[in-house]
C-alpha cells in the first residue's frame, strides 16, 4: 500500500503563505484512493507548516 501510494505522481504549488501538494490518482486502485483521499483529508484538519511557515494543504 505505502508503495503505491509514494509511487503517485503529482505536483506542489507554492504561495507566499501556503504550499498545496496535488497528487494524481490511480484509477486502478479505487480503494486506494479512496483510502488516501480520506486520510488527506484528515491531515488537512491538522495545522501543518513548512519550514518557512506556510500552511500546507493536501488534494487530489
Amino acid at each position: 500500500m505505502v508503495e503505491s501510494i509514494f509511487q503517485l505522481g503529482g505536483e506542489a504549488f507554492i504561495s507566499d503563505d501556503e504550499k498545496t501538494i496535488e497528487l494524481e490518482m490511480n484509477p486502478k486502485e479505487p480503494k486506494l484512493m479512496g483510502k488516501l483521499n480520506k486520510g488527506l483529508s484528515i491531515l488537512n484538519t491538522i495545522d501543518i507548516h513548512d519550514l518557512n511557515g506556510r500552511f500546507v494543504k493536501f488534494s487530489m
